[in-house]
Order: structure tokens, then C-alpha cells, then sequence
């Protein structure tokens, strides 16, 4: 006799610390035997990568292929960027081409600068001007500015159309 106690398989990350399988069961009129026995094929992986020295995509993405194994994987990039680097998930998981990478997150903070490094009166220097401002004058939205800051800077960069 065998009972089904949900999937049998982790189907998702949030499922990937759950054991996963069947109770078999062996009864007859004197005793009964119960055992778990686990079916989980893949493993599903959350691995954070500390992408702090790397320079562009080329080089996360090598970070990211030296660093898989075995199983499916999130992949979670951490650490601090230059405030001109770039990330685009999606670009890097096309890139990687790989089927047992299903999701990269972009975790990544911003680095900050020494603003005579940036050319003055561009667009991108008034942008990081502007919120770099609101973030002296309001201390209590400072990750929402820092958040918009990241994005914003990946749009100016972005490769793809933004439409």
C-alpha cells in the first residue's frame, strides 16, 4: 500500500528544503510497517554569487558557469557594483544558455563614485546628481532612491528597447 502525501518531486525553489517522496506501508492483521522512502531527482539550488569584482557581464558570467554543478538553479548576484556597471538578467541568462539555470536576480548594490570621474552636463551625470541630492536631503527613503538609481542607470544602458 503506498499514500500520497502531495508532489513527489519539488517542483519550485520554495519546495527545495521540503523532503520529497512517498510513505510506503506494509500492514497486515498483527503489525504495520511504515517507511519514507525519497523520490527528490533534481535539487533545486538557491546560490548566491558575489559578483563585487567583476567588471562586466562577460566576467559574471564566467563567475556564474565556474560556480554550478548538479541541479536547477536561481541564481542570486550579491555584492557591490560600480554605479556604471551593468546587469541585465535577462541578457545573462540568454547568454548563459544553460536549461538548468531558470532565474537570475540582480541583489547587487550600488558603489559609489568620485563624481569627477563622470563627464559633467550629460544625461546621466544630472540623473545620478538629481538622486544622489534626494538621498542627502531624505535619509528615509534611501534604498528606494539607491533602487532607483540602479534602475535607472540600467535603462540608460540597456542594449534592448525599452518599448
Amino acid at each position: 500500500m503506498a499514500a500520497y502525501c502531495g508532489s513527489l518531486v519539488s517542483m519550485n525553489f520554495e519546495e527545495s528544503c521540503e523532503n520529497k517522496g512517498f510513505i510506503y506501508m506494509e500492514v497486515d492483521k498483527h503489525r504495520s510497517n511504515f517507511e519514507f522512502i525519497e523520490l527528490d531527482i533534481e535539487t533545486f539550488r538557491r546560490l548566491e554569487i558575489d559578483v563585487t569584482n567583476c567588471k562586466d557581464q562577460a566576467e559574471i558570467i564566467n563567475k556564474i558557469r565556474e560556480s554550478i554543478g548538479s541541479g536547477i538553479y536561481e541564481i542570486v548576484l550579491i555584492g557591490e557594483m560600480n554605479i556604471d556597471s551593468y546587469i541585465n538578467e535577462d541578457e545573462l541568462l540568454e547568454e548563459i544558455n544553460n536549461v538548468r539555470i531558470l532565474e537570475i536576480k540582480d541583489r547587487t548594490k550600488i558603489r559609489y563614485f568620485d563624481e569627477d570621474v563622470y563627464i559633467p552636463h550629460t544625461a546621466k551625470s544630472i540623473f545620478v546628481k538629481s538622486i544622489l541630492e534626494n538621498i542627502n536631503k531624505d535619509q528615509s527613503d534611501e534604498d528606494l532612491y539607491k533602487k532607483v538609481l540602479k534602475y535607472g542607470l540600467n535603462a540608460m544602458e540597456s542594449k534592448r528597447s525599452l518599448l
